[in-house]
């Protein structure tokens, strides 16, 4: 048997971003490129947490786009460039693919928790990204082990089976 470790993920830290008007966008859509990712940002309003119980208002950011990197440990804040405030933003929606890249559609895209009024002028960073490494022609041969004393007969295919 032979193991062959074909990609695999780890956060490092970058300094990815895209600045913009949170008014013009829904005009003047930004994409945000990073690490082979790519992301459009269309939209940006104050409205209700979606997935709060307690109705909090928070900046929604409405993006689409292409993950090549794992996103689970992804680390993301909005800077408001008048104050210099960040913003914790976290990425709530769907994506999926089979392939190299990951069709992301975020509905609603980005919570920007603490957010309670538009800023006139923006930064999306993403200081953490959930990088993926693939082709790394890294295998080894796993050791045949010696049987399980009393367990030499025994069927392995036997304990999958229902009973």
């Amino acid at each position: 048997v032979r193991f062959v470790l074909d990609g695999y993920s780890i956060p490092v830290i970058s300094d990815d971003s895209v600045q913009f008007h949170p008014l013009e966008l829904s005009l003047k859509p930004v994409e945000f490129k990073g690490q082979g990712d790519s992301l459009t940002i269309s939209s940006m309003k104050i409205g209700q947490d979606p997935s709060s119980f307690e109705k909090e208002m928070v900046g929604l950011l409405q993006v689409e786009g292409k993950f090549r990197n794992m996103f689970s440990h992804d680390e993301w804040v909005m800077r408001d460039e008048k104050s210099g405030r960040e913003f914790p933003a976290t990425f709530r929606g769907s994506y999926g693919g089979l392939n190299e890249f990951q069709d992301v559609n975020g509905d609603p895209g980005f919570i920007v928790e603490g957010l309670t009024t538009l800023p006139q002028k923006a930064t999306l960073i993403r200081k953490v990204t959930d990088k993926w490494y693939t082709n790394v022609n890294w295998s080894f041969d796993l050791p045949k082990g010696e049987p399980i004393k009393g367990l030499e007969n025994v069927n392995p295919e036997d304990y999958w089976e229902a009973p």
